[in-house]
């Protein structure tokens, strides 16, 4: 977070509600991500909709991706 003339580092996101500091950096320096990694974003992502007003299946993409894995049978709601 910047303060004045510099940075302070924060526990977590002011952006993406509970996303703490530690699941951001494995997120962004995993290769492949973990499955942790994965379902800290998943948290977040909901936590988002929840303010929001929004579900995965509001975005056009996430809609597309949930129906290819249901149709490769990876996953079933």
């Amino acid at each position: 977070m910047r303060r004045g003339d510099g940075y302070r580092e924060e526990r977590s996101s002011r952006a993406f509600p509970g996303w703490h500091a530690e699941e951001i950096f494995r997120a962004l320096t995993e290769a492949p991500m973990s499955a942790g990694a994965w379902r800290a974003l998943e948290r977040v992502a909901r936590a988002m909709g929840a303010r929001e007003g929004t579900k995965p299946e509001d975005d056009p993409l996430m809609r597309s991706h949930g129906a290819q894995v249901r149709a490769e049978g990876l996953y079933v709601l």
